[in-house]
């Protein structure tokens, strides 16, 4: 079965599985991205890359894991990227068929985020996981930029329990009618103006590869 941890130093979360457990996610993943014009479908598309470049071994090979008849492997995505998706797949599955096997696979990794949360630091994990219980976040045109711009501000701060507080605040950013939020929106709104171009149209440059932070 699907599991995971988080990364050492606070940065996001390992999913760990066999080569089926991660089959499943990826085609669940596809059945709830909806078209390639629609909200967040980047995001989906990004989360499904990171799984099949896991199962074909082009990520992380996890030999803790390793049992007799099952090699696990794993990809890390970042806490803002796994927020963003569950949520998303949650709400997408409320608009499309779902079977019992996409059924479980959402379960699963919702149950997979809150356990790293609050293995990593309970009372802030706790504070992050109620959050997440109560709030949405919006699929709108910009989200993808809007989560990696919070993620930015995360990966920036000091290793461990420093980044994951920067964690919990930057998620209010999410929050449509957070100041920040509304700002960004209008930052976002004002680019897509000046270029002639849709929101949907922009694209962010953000290469976290070559940024020099610790997982």
């Amino acid at each position: 079965m699907l599991t995971g941890r988080p990364t050492e130093f606070g940065t996001g979360i390992e999913i760990i599985g066999d080569y089926w457990d991660l089959k499943n996610l990826y085609n669940t993943v596809h059945s709830l991205a909806r078209d390639e014009d629609s909200p967040g479908y980047g995001a989906f598309m990004s989360f499904a890359y990171e799984i099949r470049k896991a199962n074909n071994n082009q990520r992380y090979s996890h030999y803790d894991f390793v049992e007799e008849l099952a090699n696990y492997k794993g990809c890390r995505i970042f806490w803002a990227h796994s927020f963003a998706i569950i949520k998303f797949m949650r709400e997408n599955a409320g608009f499309t068929f779902t079977n019992s096997d996409m059924q479980a696979d959402i379960y699963c990794l919702e149950s997979i985020i809150e356990g790293c949360l609050k293995s990593f630091d309970l009372r802030i994990g706790e504070q992050i996981f109620e959050w997440l219980t109560h709030h949405n976040i919006p699929q709108t045109e910009y989200i993808e930029i809007l989560i990696n711009r919070i993620t930015l501000k995360v990966v920036q701060a000091a290793d461990g329990k420093p980044r994951f507080k920067q964690l919990r605040k930057e998620l209010e950013t999410f929050s449509y009618d957070h100041p920040e939020h509304i700002e960004f929106r209008k930052y976002i709104e004002g680019k897509a103006k000046n270029l002639k171009c849709k929101v949907s149209e922009l694209d962010d440059e953000t290469d976290f590869s070559e940024l020099n932070f610790n997982w």
